[in-house]
Formats: structure tokens, C-alpha cells, sequence
């Protein structure tokens, strides 16, 4: 696959999940708290996909030909992006609880953060410092919101996955560095 179809993928996958996030927001009113956590976590998610946006702008600035992007397939992103359809279907069911929200979320995020690693790691070193400074840099914060809203929900179940997540991401922000 090549670099600007993969960025533009994760551009579209940034702008789904902020949209994910807020219609969670404007959904789960009480406990109070709970909708400012989600559209915090939105927000991250517009952020995100600027800082996607600004790499692909910084490739096609380069006027070099990207390279190509071996491990990574339009059957992956596919099937990446088919997990994001079912995880925003679910999201719209009748009965879904804040329990069932945070869930969601949680295997949002960890459904998204293994192909955004390998695409740091695969790109030109200076696209790969704009992400990892506006995506691993700033994971930490997104996570505390998702388990400040689990524990909102009094779901403590997450909270190693969380950190495991949030563990992952400084480990690969700092190696990569």
C-alpha cells in the first residue's frame, strides 16, 4: 500500500472516531461528568486527525515519493475500518448503557492504537515525529478521560487494558523518538 492512501485511511478513521465520541457525549448526560469526558476524548480525536492531516500535507510537500508501506494492506484497513462499523453500530443500540459506552470505547482504542504504531514506525522519520508527538505523545491524557469515565460507570475491569494501553503508546512515543 502506499503512504497517502494509508494516511488518508487513519484520516478518516481519526474523523469517525471523534464522531464516535460525541454522539457518546451528547448520549450519556448522567452521571454528571460524563458527557464533558467524551467530548474531551472527541476533541483528541479532531487533534488526531490534524496532526494525520499535517503528515499527509508534510508528504506531499516532500515532492519524494513516499515509500510504500509493505505490512500494510487495503485488506487490513478494510477490516479495520468494517471492527470501527461494528463498534459504532453497537454504539447506537437502544439499550446501551454507560458500562456498555465505555466498552466500546475501550476496544476503540485498542482496536486503533496496534495499525497506528506500525504506521509510525513505517513512515519517513520526520511524518513519524508530527504523529507520534500528536498521537502517542498525548495518549496518556486520552486514556485518563476513558478511565475516569469506567470509573463513572463503576467499571474497574479496564483498568490494567488501560494501562497496558497507555503503557504501550509512551513506550513507542519514547523508543521512536
Amino acid at each position: 500500500m502506499d503512504l497517502p492512501r494509508a494516511l488518508e485511511a487513519f484520516s478518516t478513521f481519526e474523523k469517525r472516531a471523534m464522531a464516535f465520541y460525541r454522539r457518546l457525549g451528547s448520549r450519556f448526560q448522567d452521571p454528571p461528568g460524563a458527557s464533558p469526558l467524551w467530548i474531551e476524548m472527541s476533541n483528541a480525536e479532531a487533534a488526531h486527525f490534524a496532526v494525520v492531516t499535517l503528515a499527509q500535507d508534510w508528504i506531499h510537500g516532500k515532492g519524494a515519493p513516499p515509500p510504500p508501506l509493505p505490512e500494510m494492506t487495503q485488506a487490513s484497513l478494510d477490516a479495520l475500518a468494517q471492527r470501527f462499523r461494528i463498534l459504532e453500530r453497537r454504539a447506537e443500540a437502544d439499550h446501551l448503557t454507560l458500562a456498555d459506552a465505555v466498552e466500546l470505547a475501550m476496544e476503540w482504542e485498542a482496536t486503533e492504537l496496534p495499525p497506528v504504531l506500525a504506521l509510525v514506525s513505517a513512515i519517513p522519520h520526520e511524518a513519524a515525529q508530527r504523529l507520534r508527538a500528536g498521537l502517542l505523545n498525548e495518549a496518556a491524557s486520552h486514556y485518563r478521560c476513558l478511565k475516569e469515565l469506567a470509573a463513572l460507570a463503576g467499571v474497574t475491569s479496564l483498568d490494567s487494558r488501560l494501562d497496558a494501553l497507555r503503557k504501550t503508546a509512551a513506550d513507542a512515543a519514547r523508543t521512536s523518538a
